[in-house]
């Protein structure tokens, strides 16, 4: 046992003045690292770690970034923007304010509508008594009449350009401020628009299909 702790000993015994140590009766160069560098060195690296995990993160939070759009893709969205432009003007349409194609990026705006969509809005007039433009409001059922008057004359001014909507919901109506009702999601009818029939991809919630749709009939205007 003697022996052991001896050669312990003699394994930490290290000279630091000239940089030897023996050990076992051989001489060996000991490297002598300061504590300060060692230390840098540590926060360097966890503020590596710490950058590579912070954009894996936002990459992961940023899914609307994407690969750069195909050509198909790009003749879609300007094909969408002939469309509105071909619709025109209408009180009760989603209106499109801009665009612009002849330069990247390719936009489109289309018109704000403030209380959002109606399936919200009744929601939300349901729960309480609600406020817009900071005055109280109450819906009536005269009200939701004239809401529903107004989407069949947005409805109506589609079937005279030989279109329908195909997807006839609230969360595909909005609601201004002063109960102007405005059909958006006008998807369907353009694929009618570029293609004269609905793509077979497409799918539709049961809830609102019309009676028709529900027995496998084709859509058309009868079905809005």
């Amino acid at each position: 046992m003697g022996e052991k702790r001896g050669m312990a000993r003699m394994l930490l015994e290290c000279s630091l003045s000239d940089k030897l140590c023996v050990v076992q009766e051989q001489q060996y160069e000991v490297i002598i690292v300061p504590t300060l560098l060692v230390g840098l060195f540590l926060i360097l690296l966890a503020v590596i770690l710490w950058l590579f995990i912070r954009e894996q993160r936002s990459q992961q939070q940023r899914p609307g970034i994407r690969e750069p759009a195909g050509l198909h893709e790009v003749q879609d969205f300007v094909g969408r923007i002939q469309f509105y432009q071909y619709l025109g003007k209408h009180k009760n349409l989603v209106q499109l304010e801009g665009c612009c194609t002849d330069r990247l990026p390719l936009y489109m705006v289309l018109e704000d509508v403030a209380q959002g969509d109606l399936l919200s809005f009744l929601w939300t007039c349901r729960r309480d008594v609600m406020t817009m433009d900071g005055l109280l409001y109450d819906l009536t059922e005269k009200q939701v009449y004239h809401i529903g008057k107004q989407v069949l004359l947005g409805l109506e001014f589609l079937q005279d350009k030989h279109l329908f909507h195909g997807d006839v919901a609230a969360r595909n109506i909005l609601i201004q401020s002063d109960l102007t009702a405005k059909l958006c999601g006008l998807g369907l009818a353009y694929e009618v628009h570029a293609l004269g029939a609905i793509s077979s991809a497409r799918t539709i919630p049961l809830k609102w299909l019309a009676p028709e749709r529900l027995l496998l009939r084709p859509a058309g205007i009868r079905g809005d």
